[in-house]
């Protein structure tokens, strides 16, 4: 009897867990940002000027104030406007992952 307790709970809390911790990933429509927009401006200097050749922002579909630049050297930016303020949220620097 004791170890069918001792089961059951064991059952009950690992599956509790389990939903704590699921984590979901979402796929997010984005559109590209003209080179020449004010907006791609903006980005590109909260970035600070990090806008080369091969530079693309992308903008959430249904999500104001979320951007994403991206460069030709793998580098991922993601930044966020609140009100008439762009900073970035966190970045990624590919280049790392491929030197192996």
């Amino acid at each position: 009897m004791m170890k069918k307790v001792v089961l059951f709970l064991a059952i009950v809390s690992f599956s509790s867990v389990a939903g704590i911790t699921d984590i979901t990933t979402k796929p997010v429509a984005l559109i590209a940002l003209k080179k020449n927009s004010a907006q791609y401006v903006d980005v590109c200097k909260a970035a600070d000027d990090s806008c080369k050749e091969g530079t693309s922002i992308w903008k959430e579909k249904n999500a104001d104030g979320i951007f994403y630049l991206t460069t030709s050297h793998l580098q991922l930016t993601k930044l966020k406007k609140d009100g008439d303020t762009y900073s970035k949220i966190v970045s990624w620097d590919f280049t790392k992952e491929t030197k192996n």
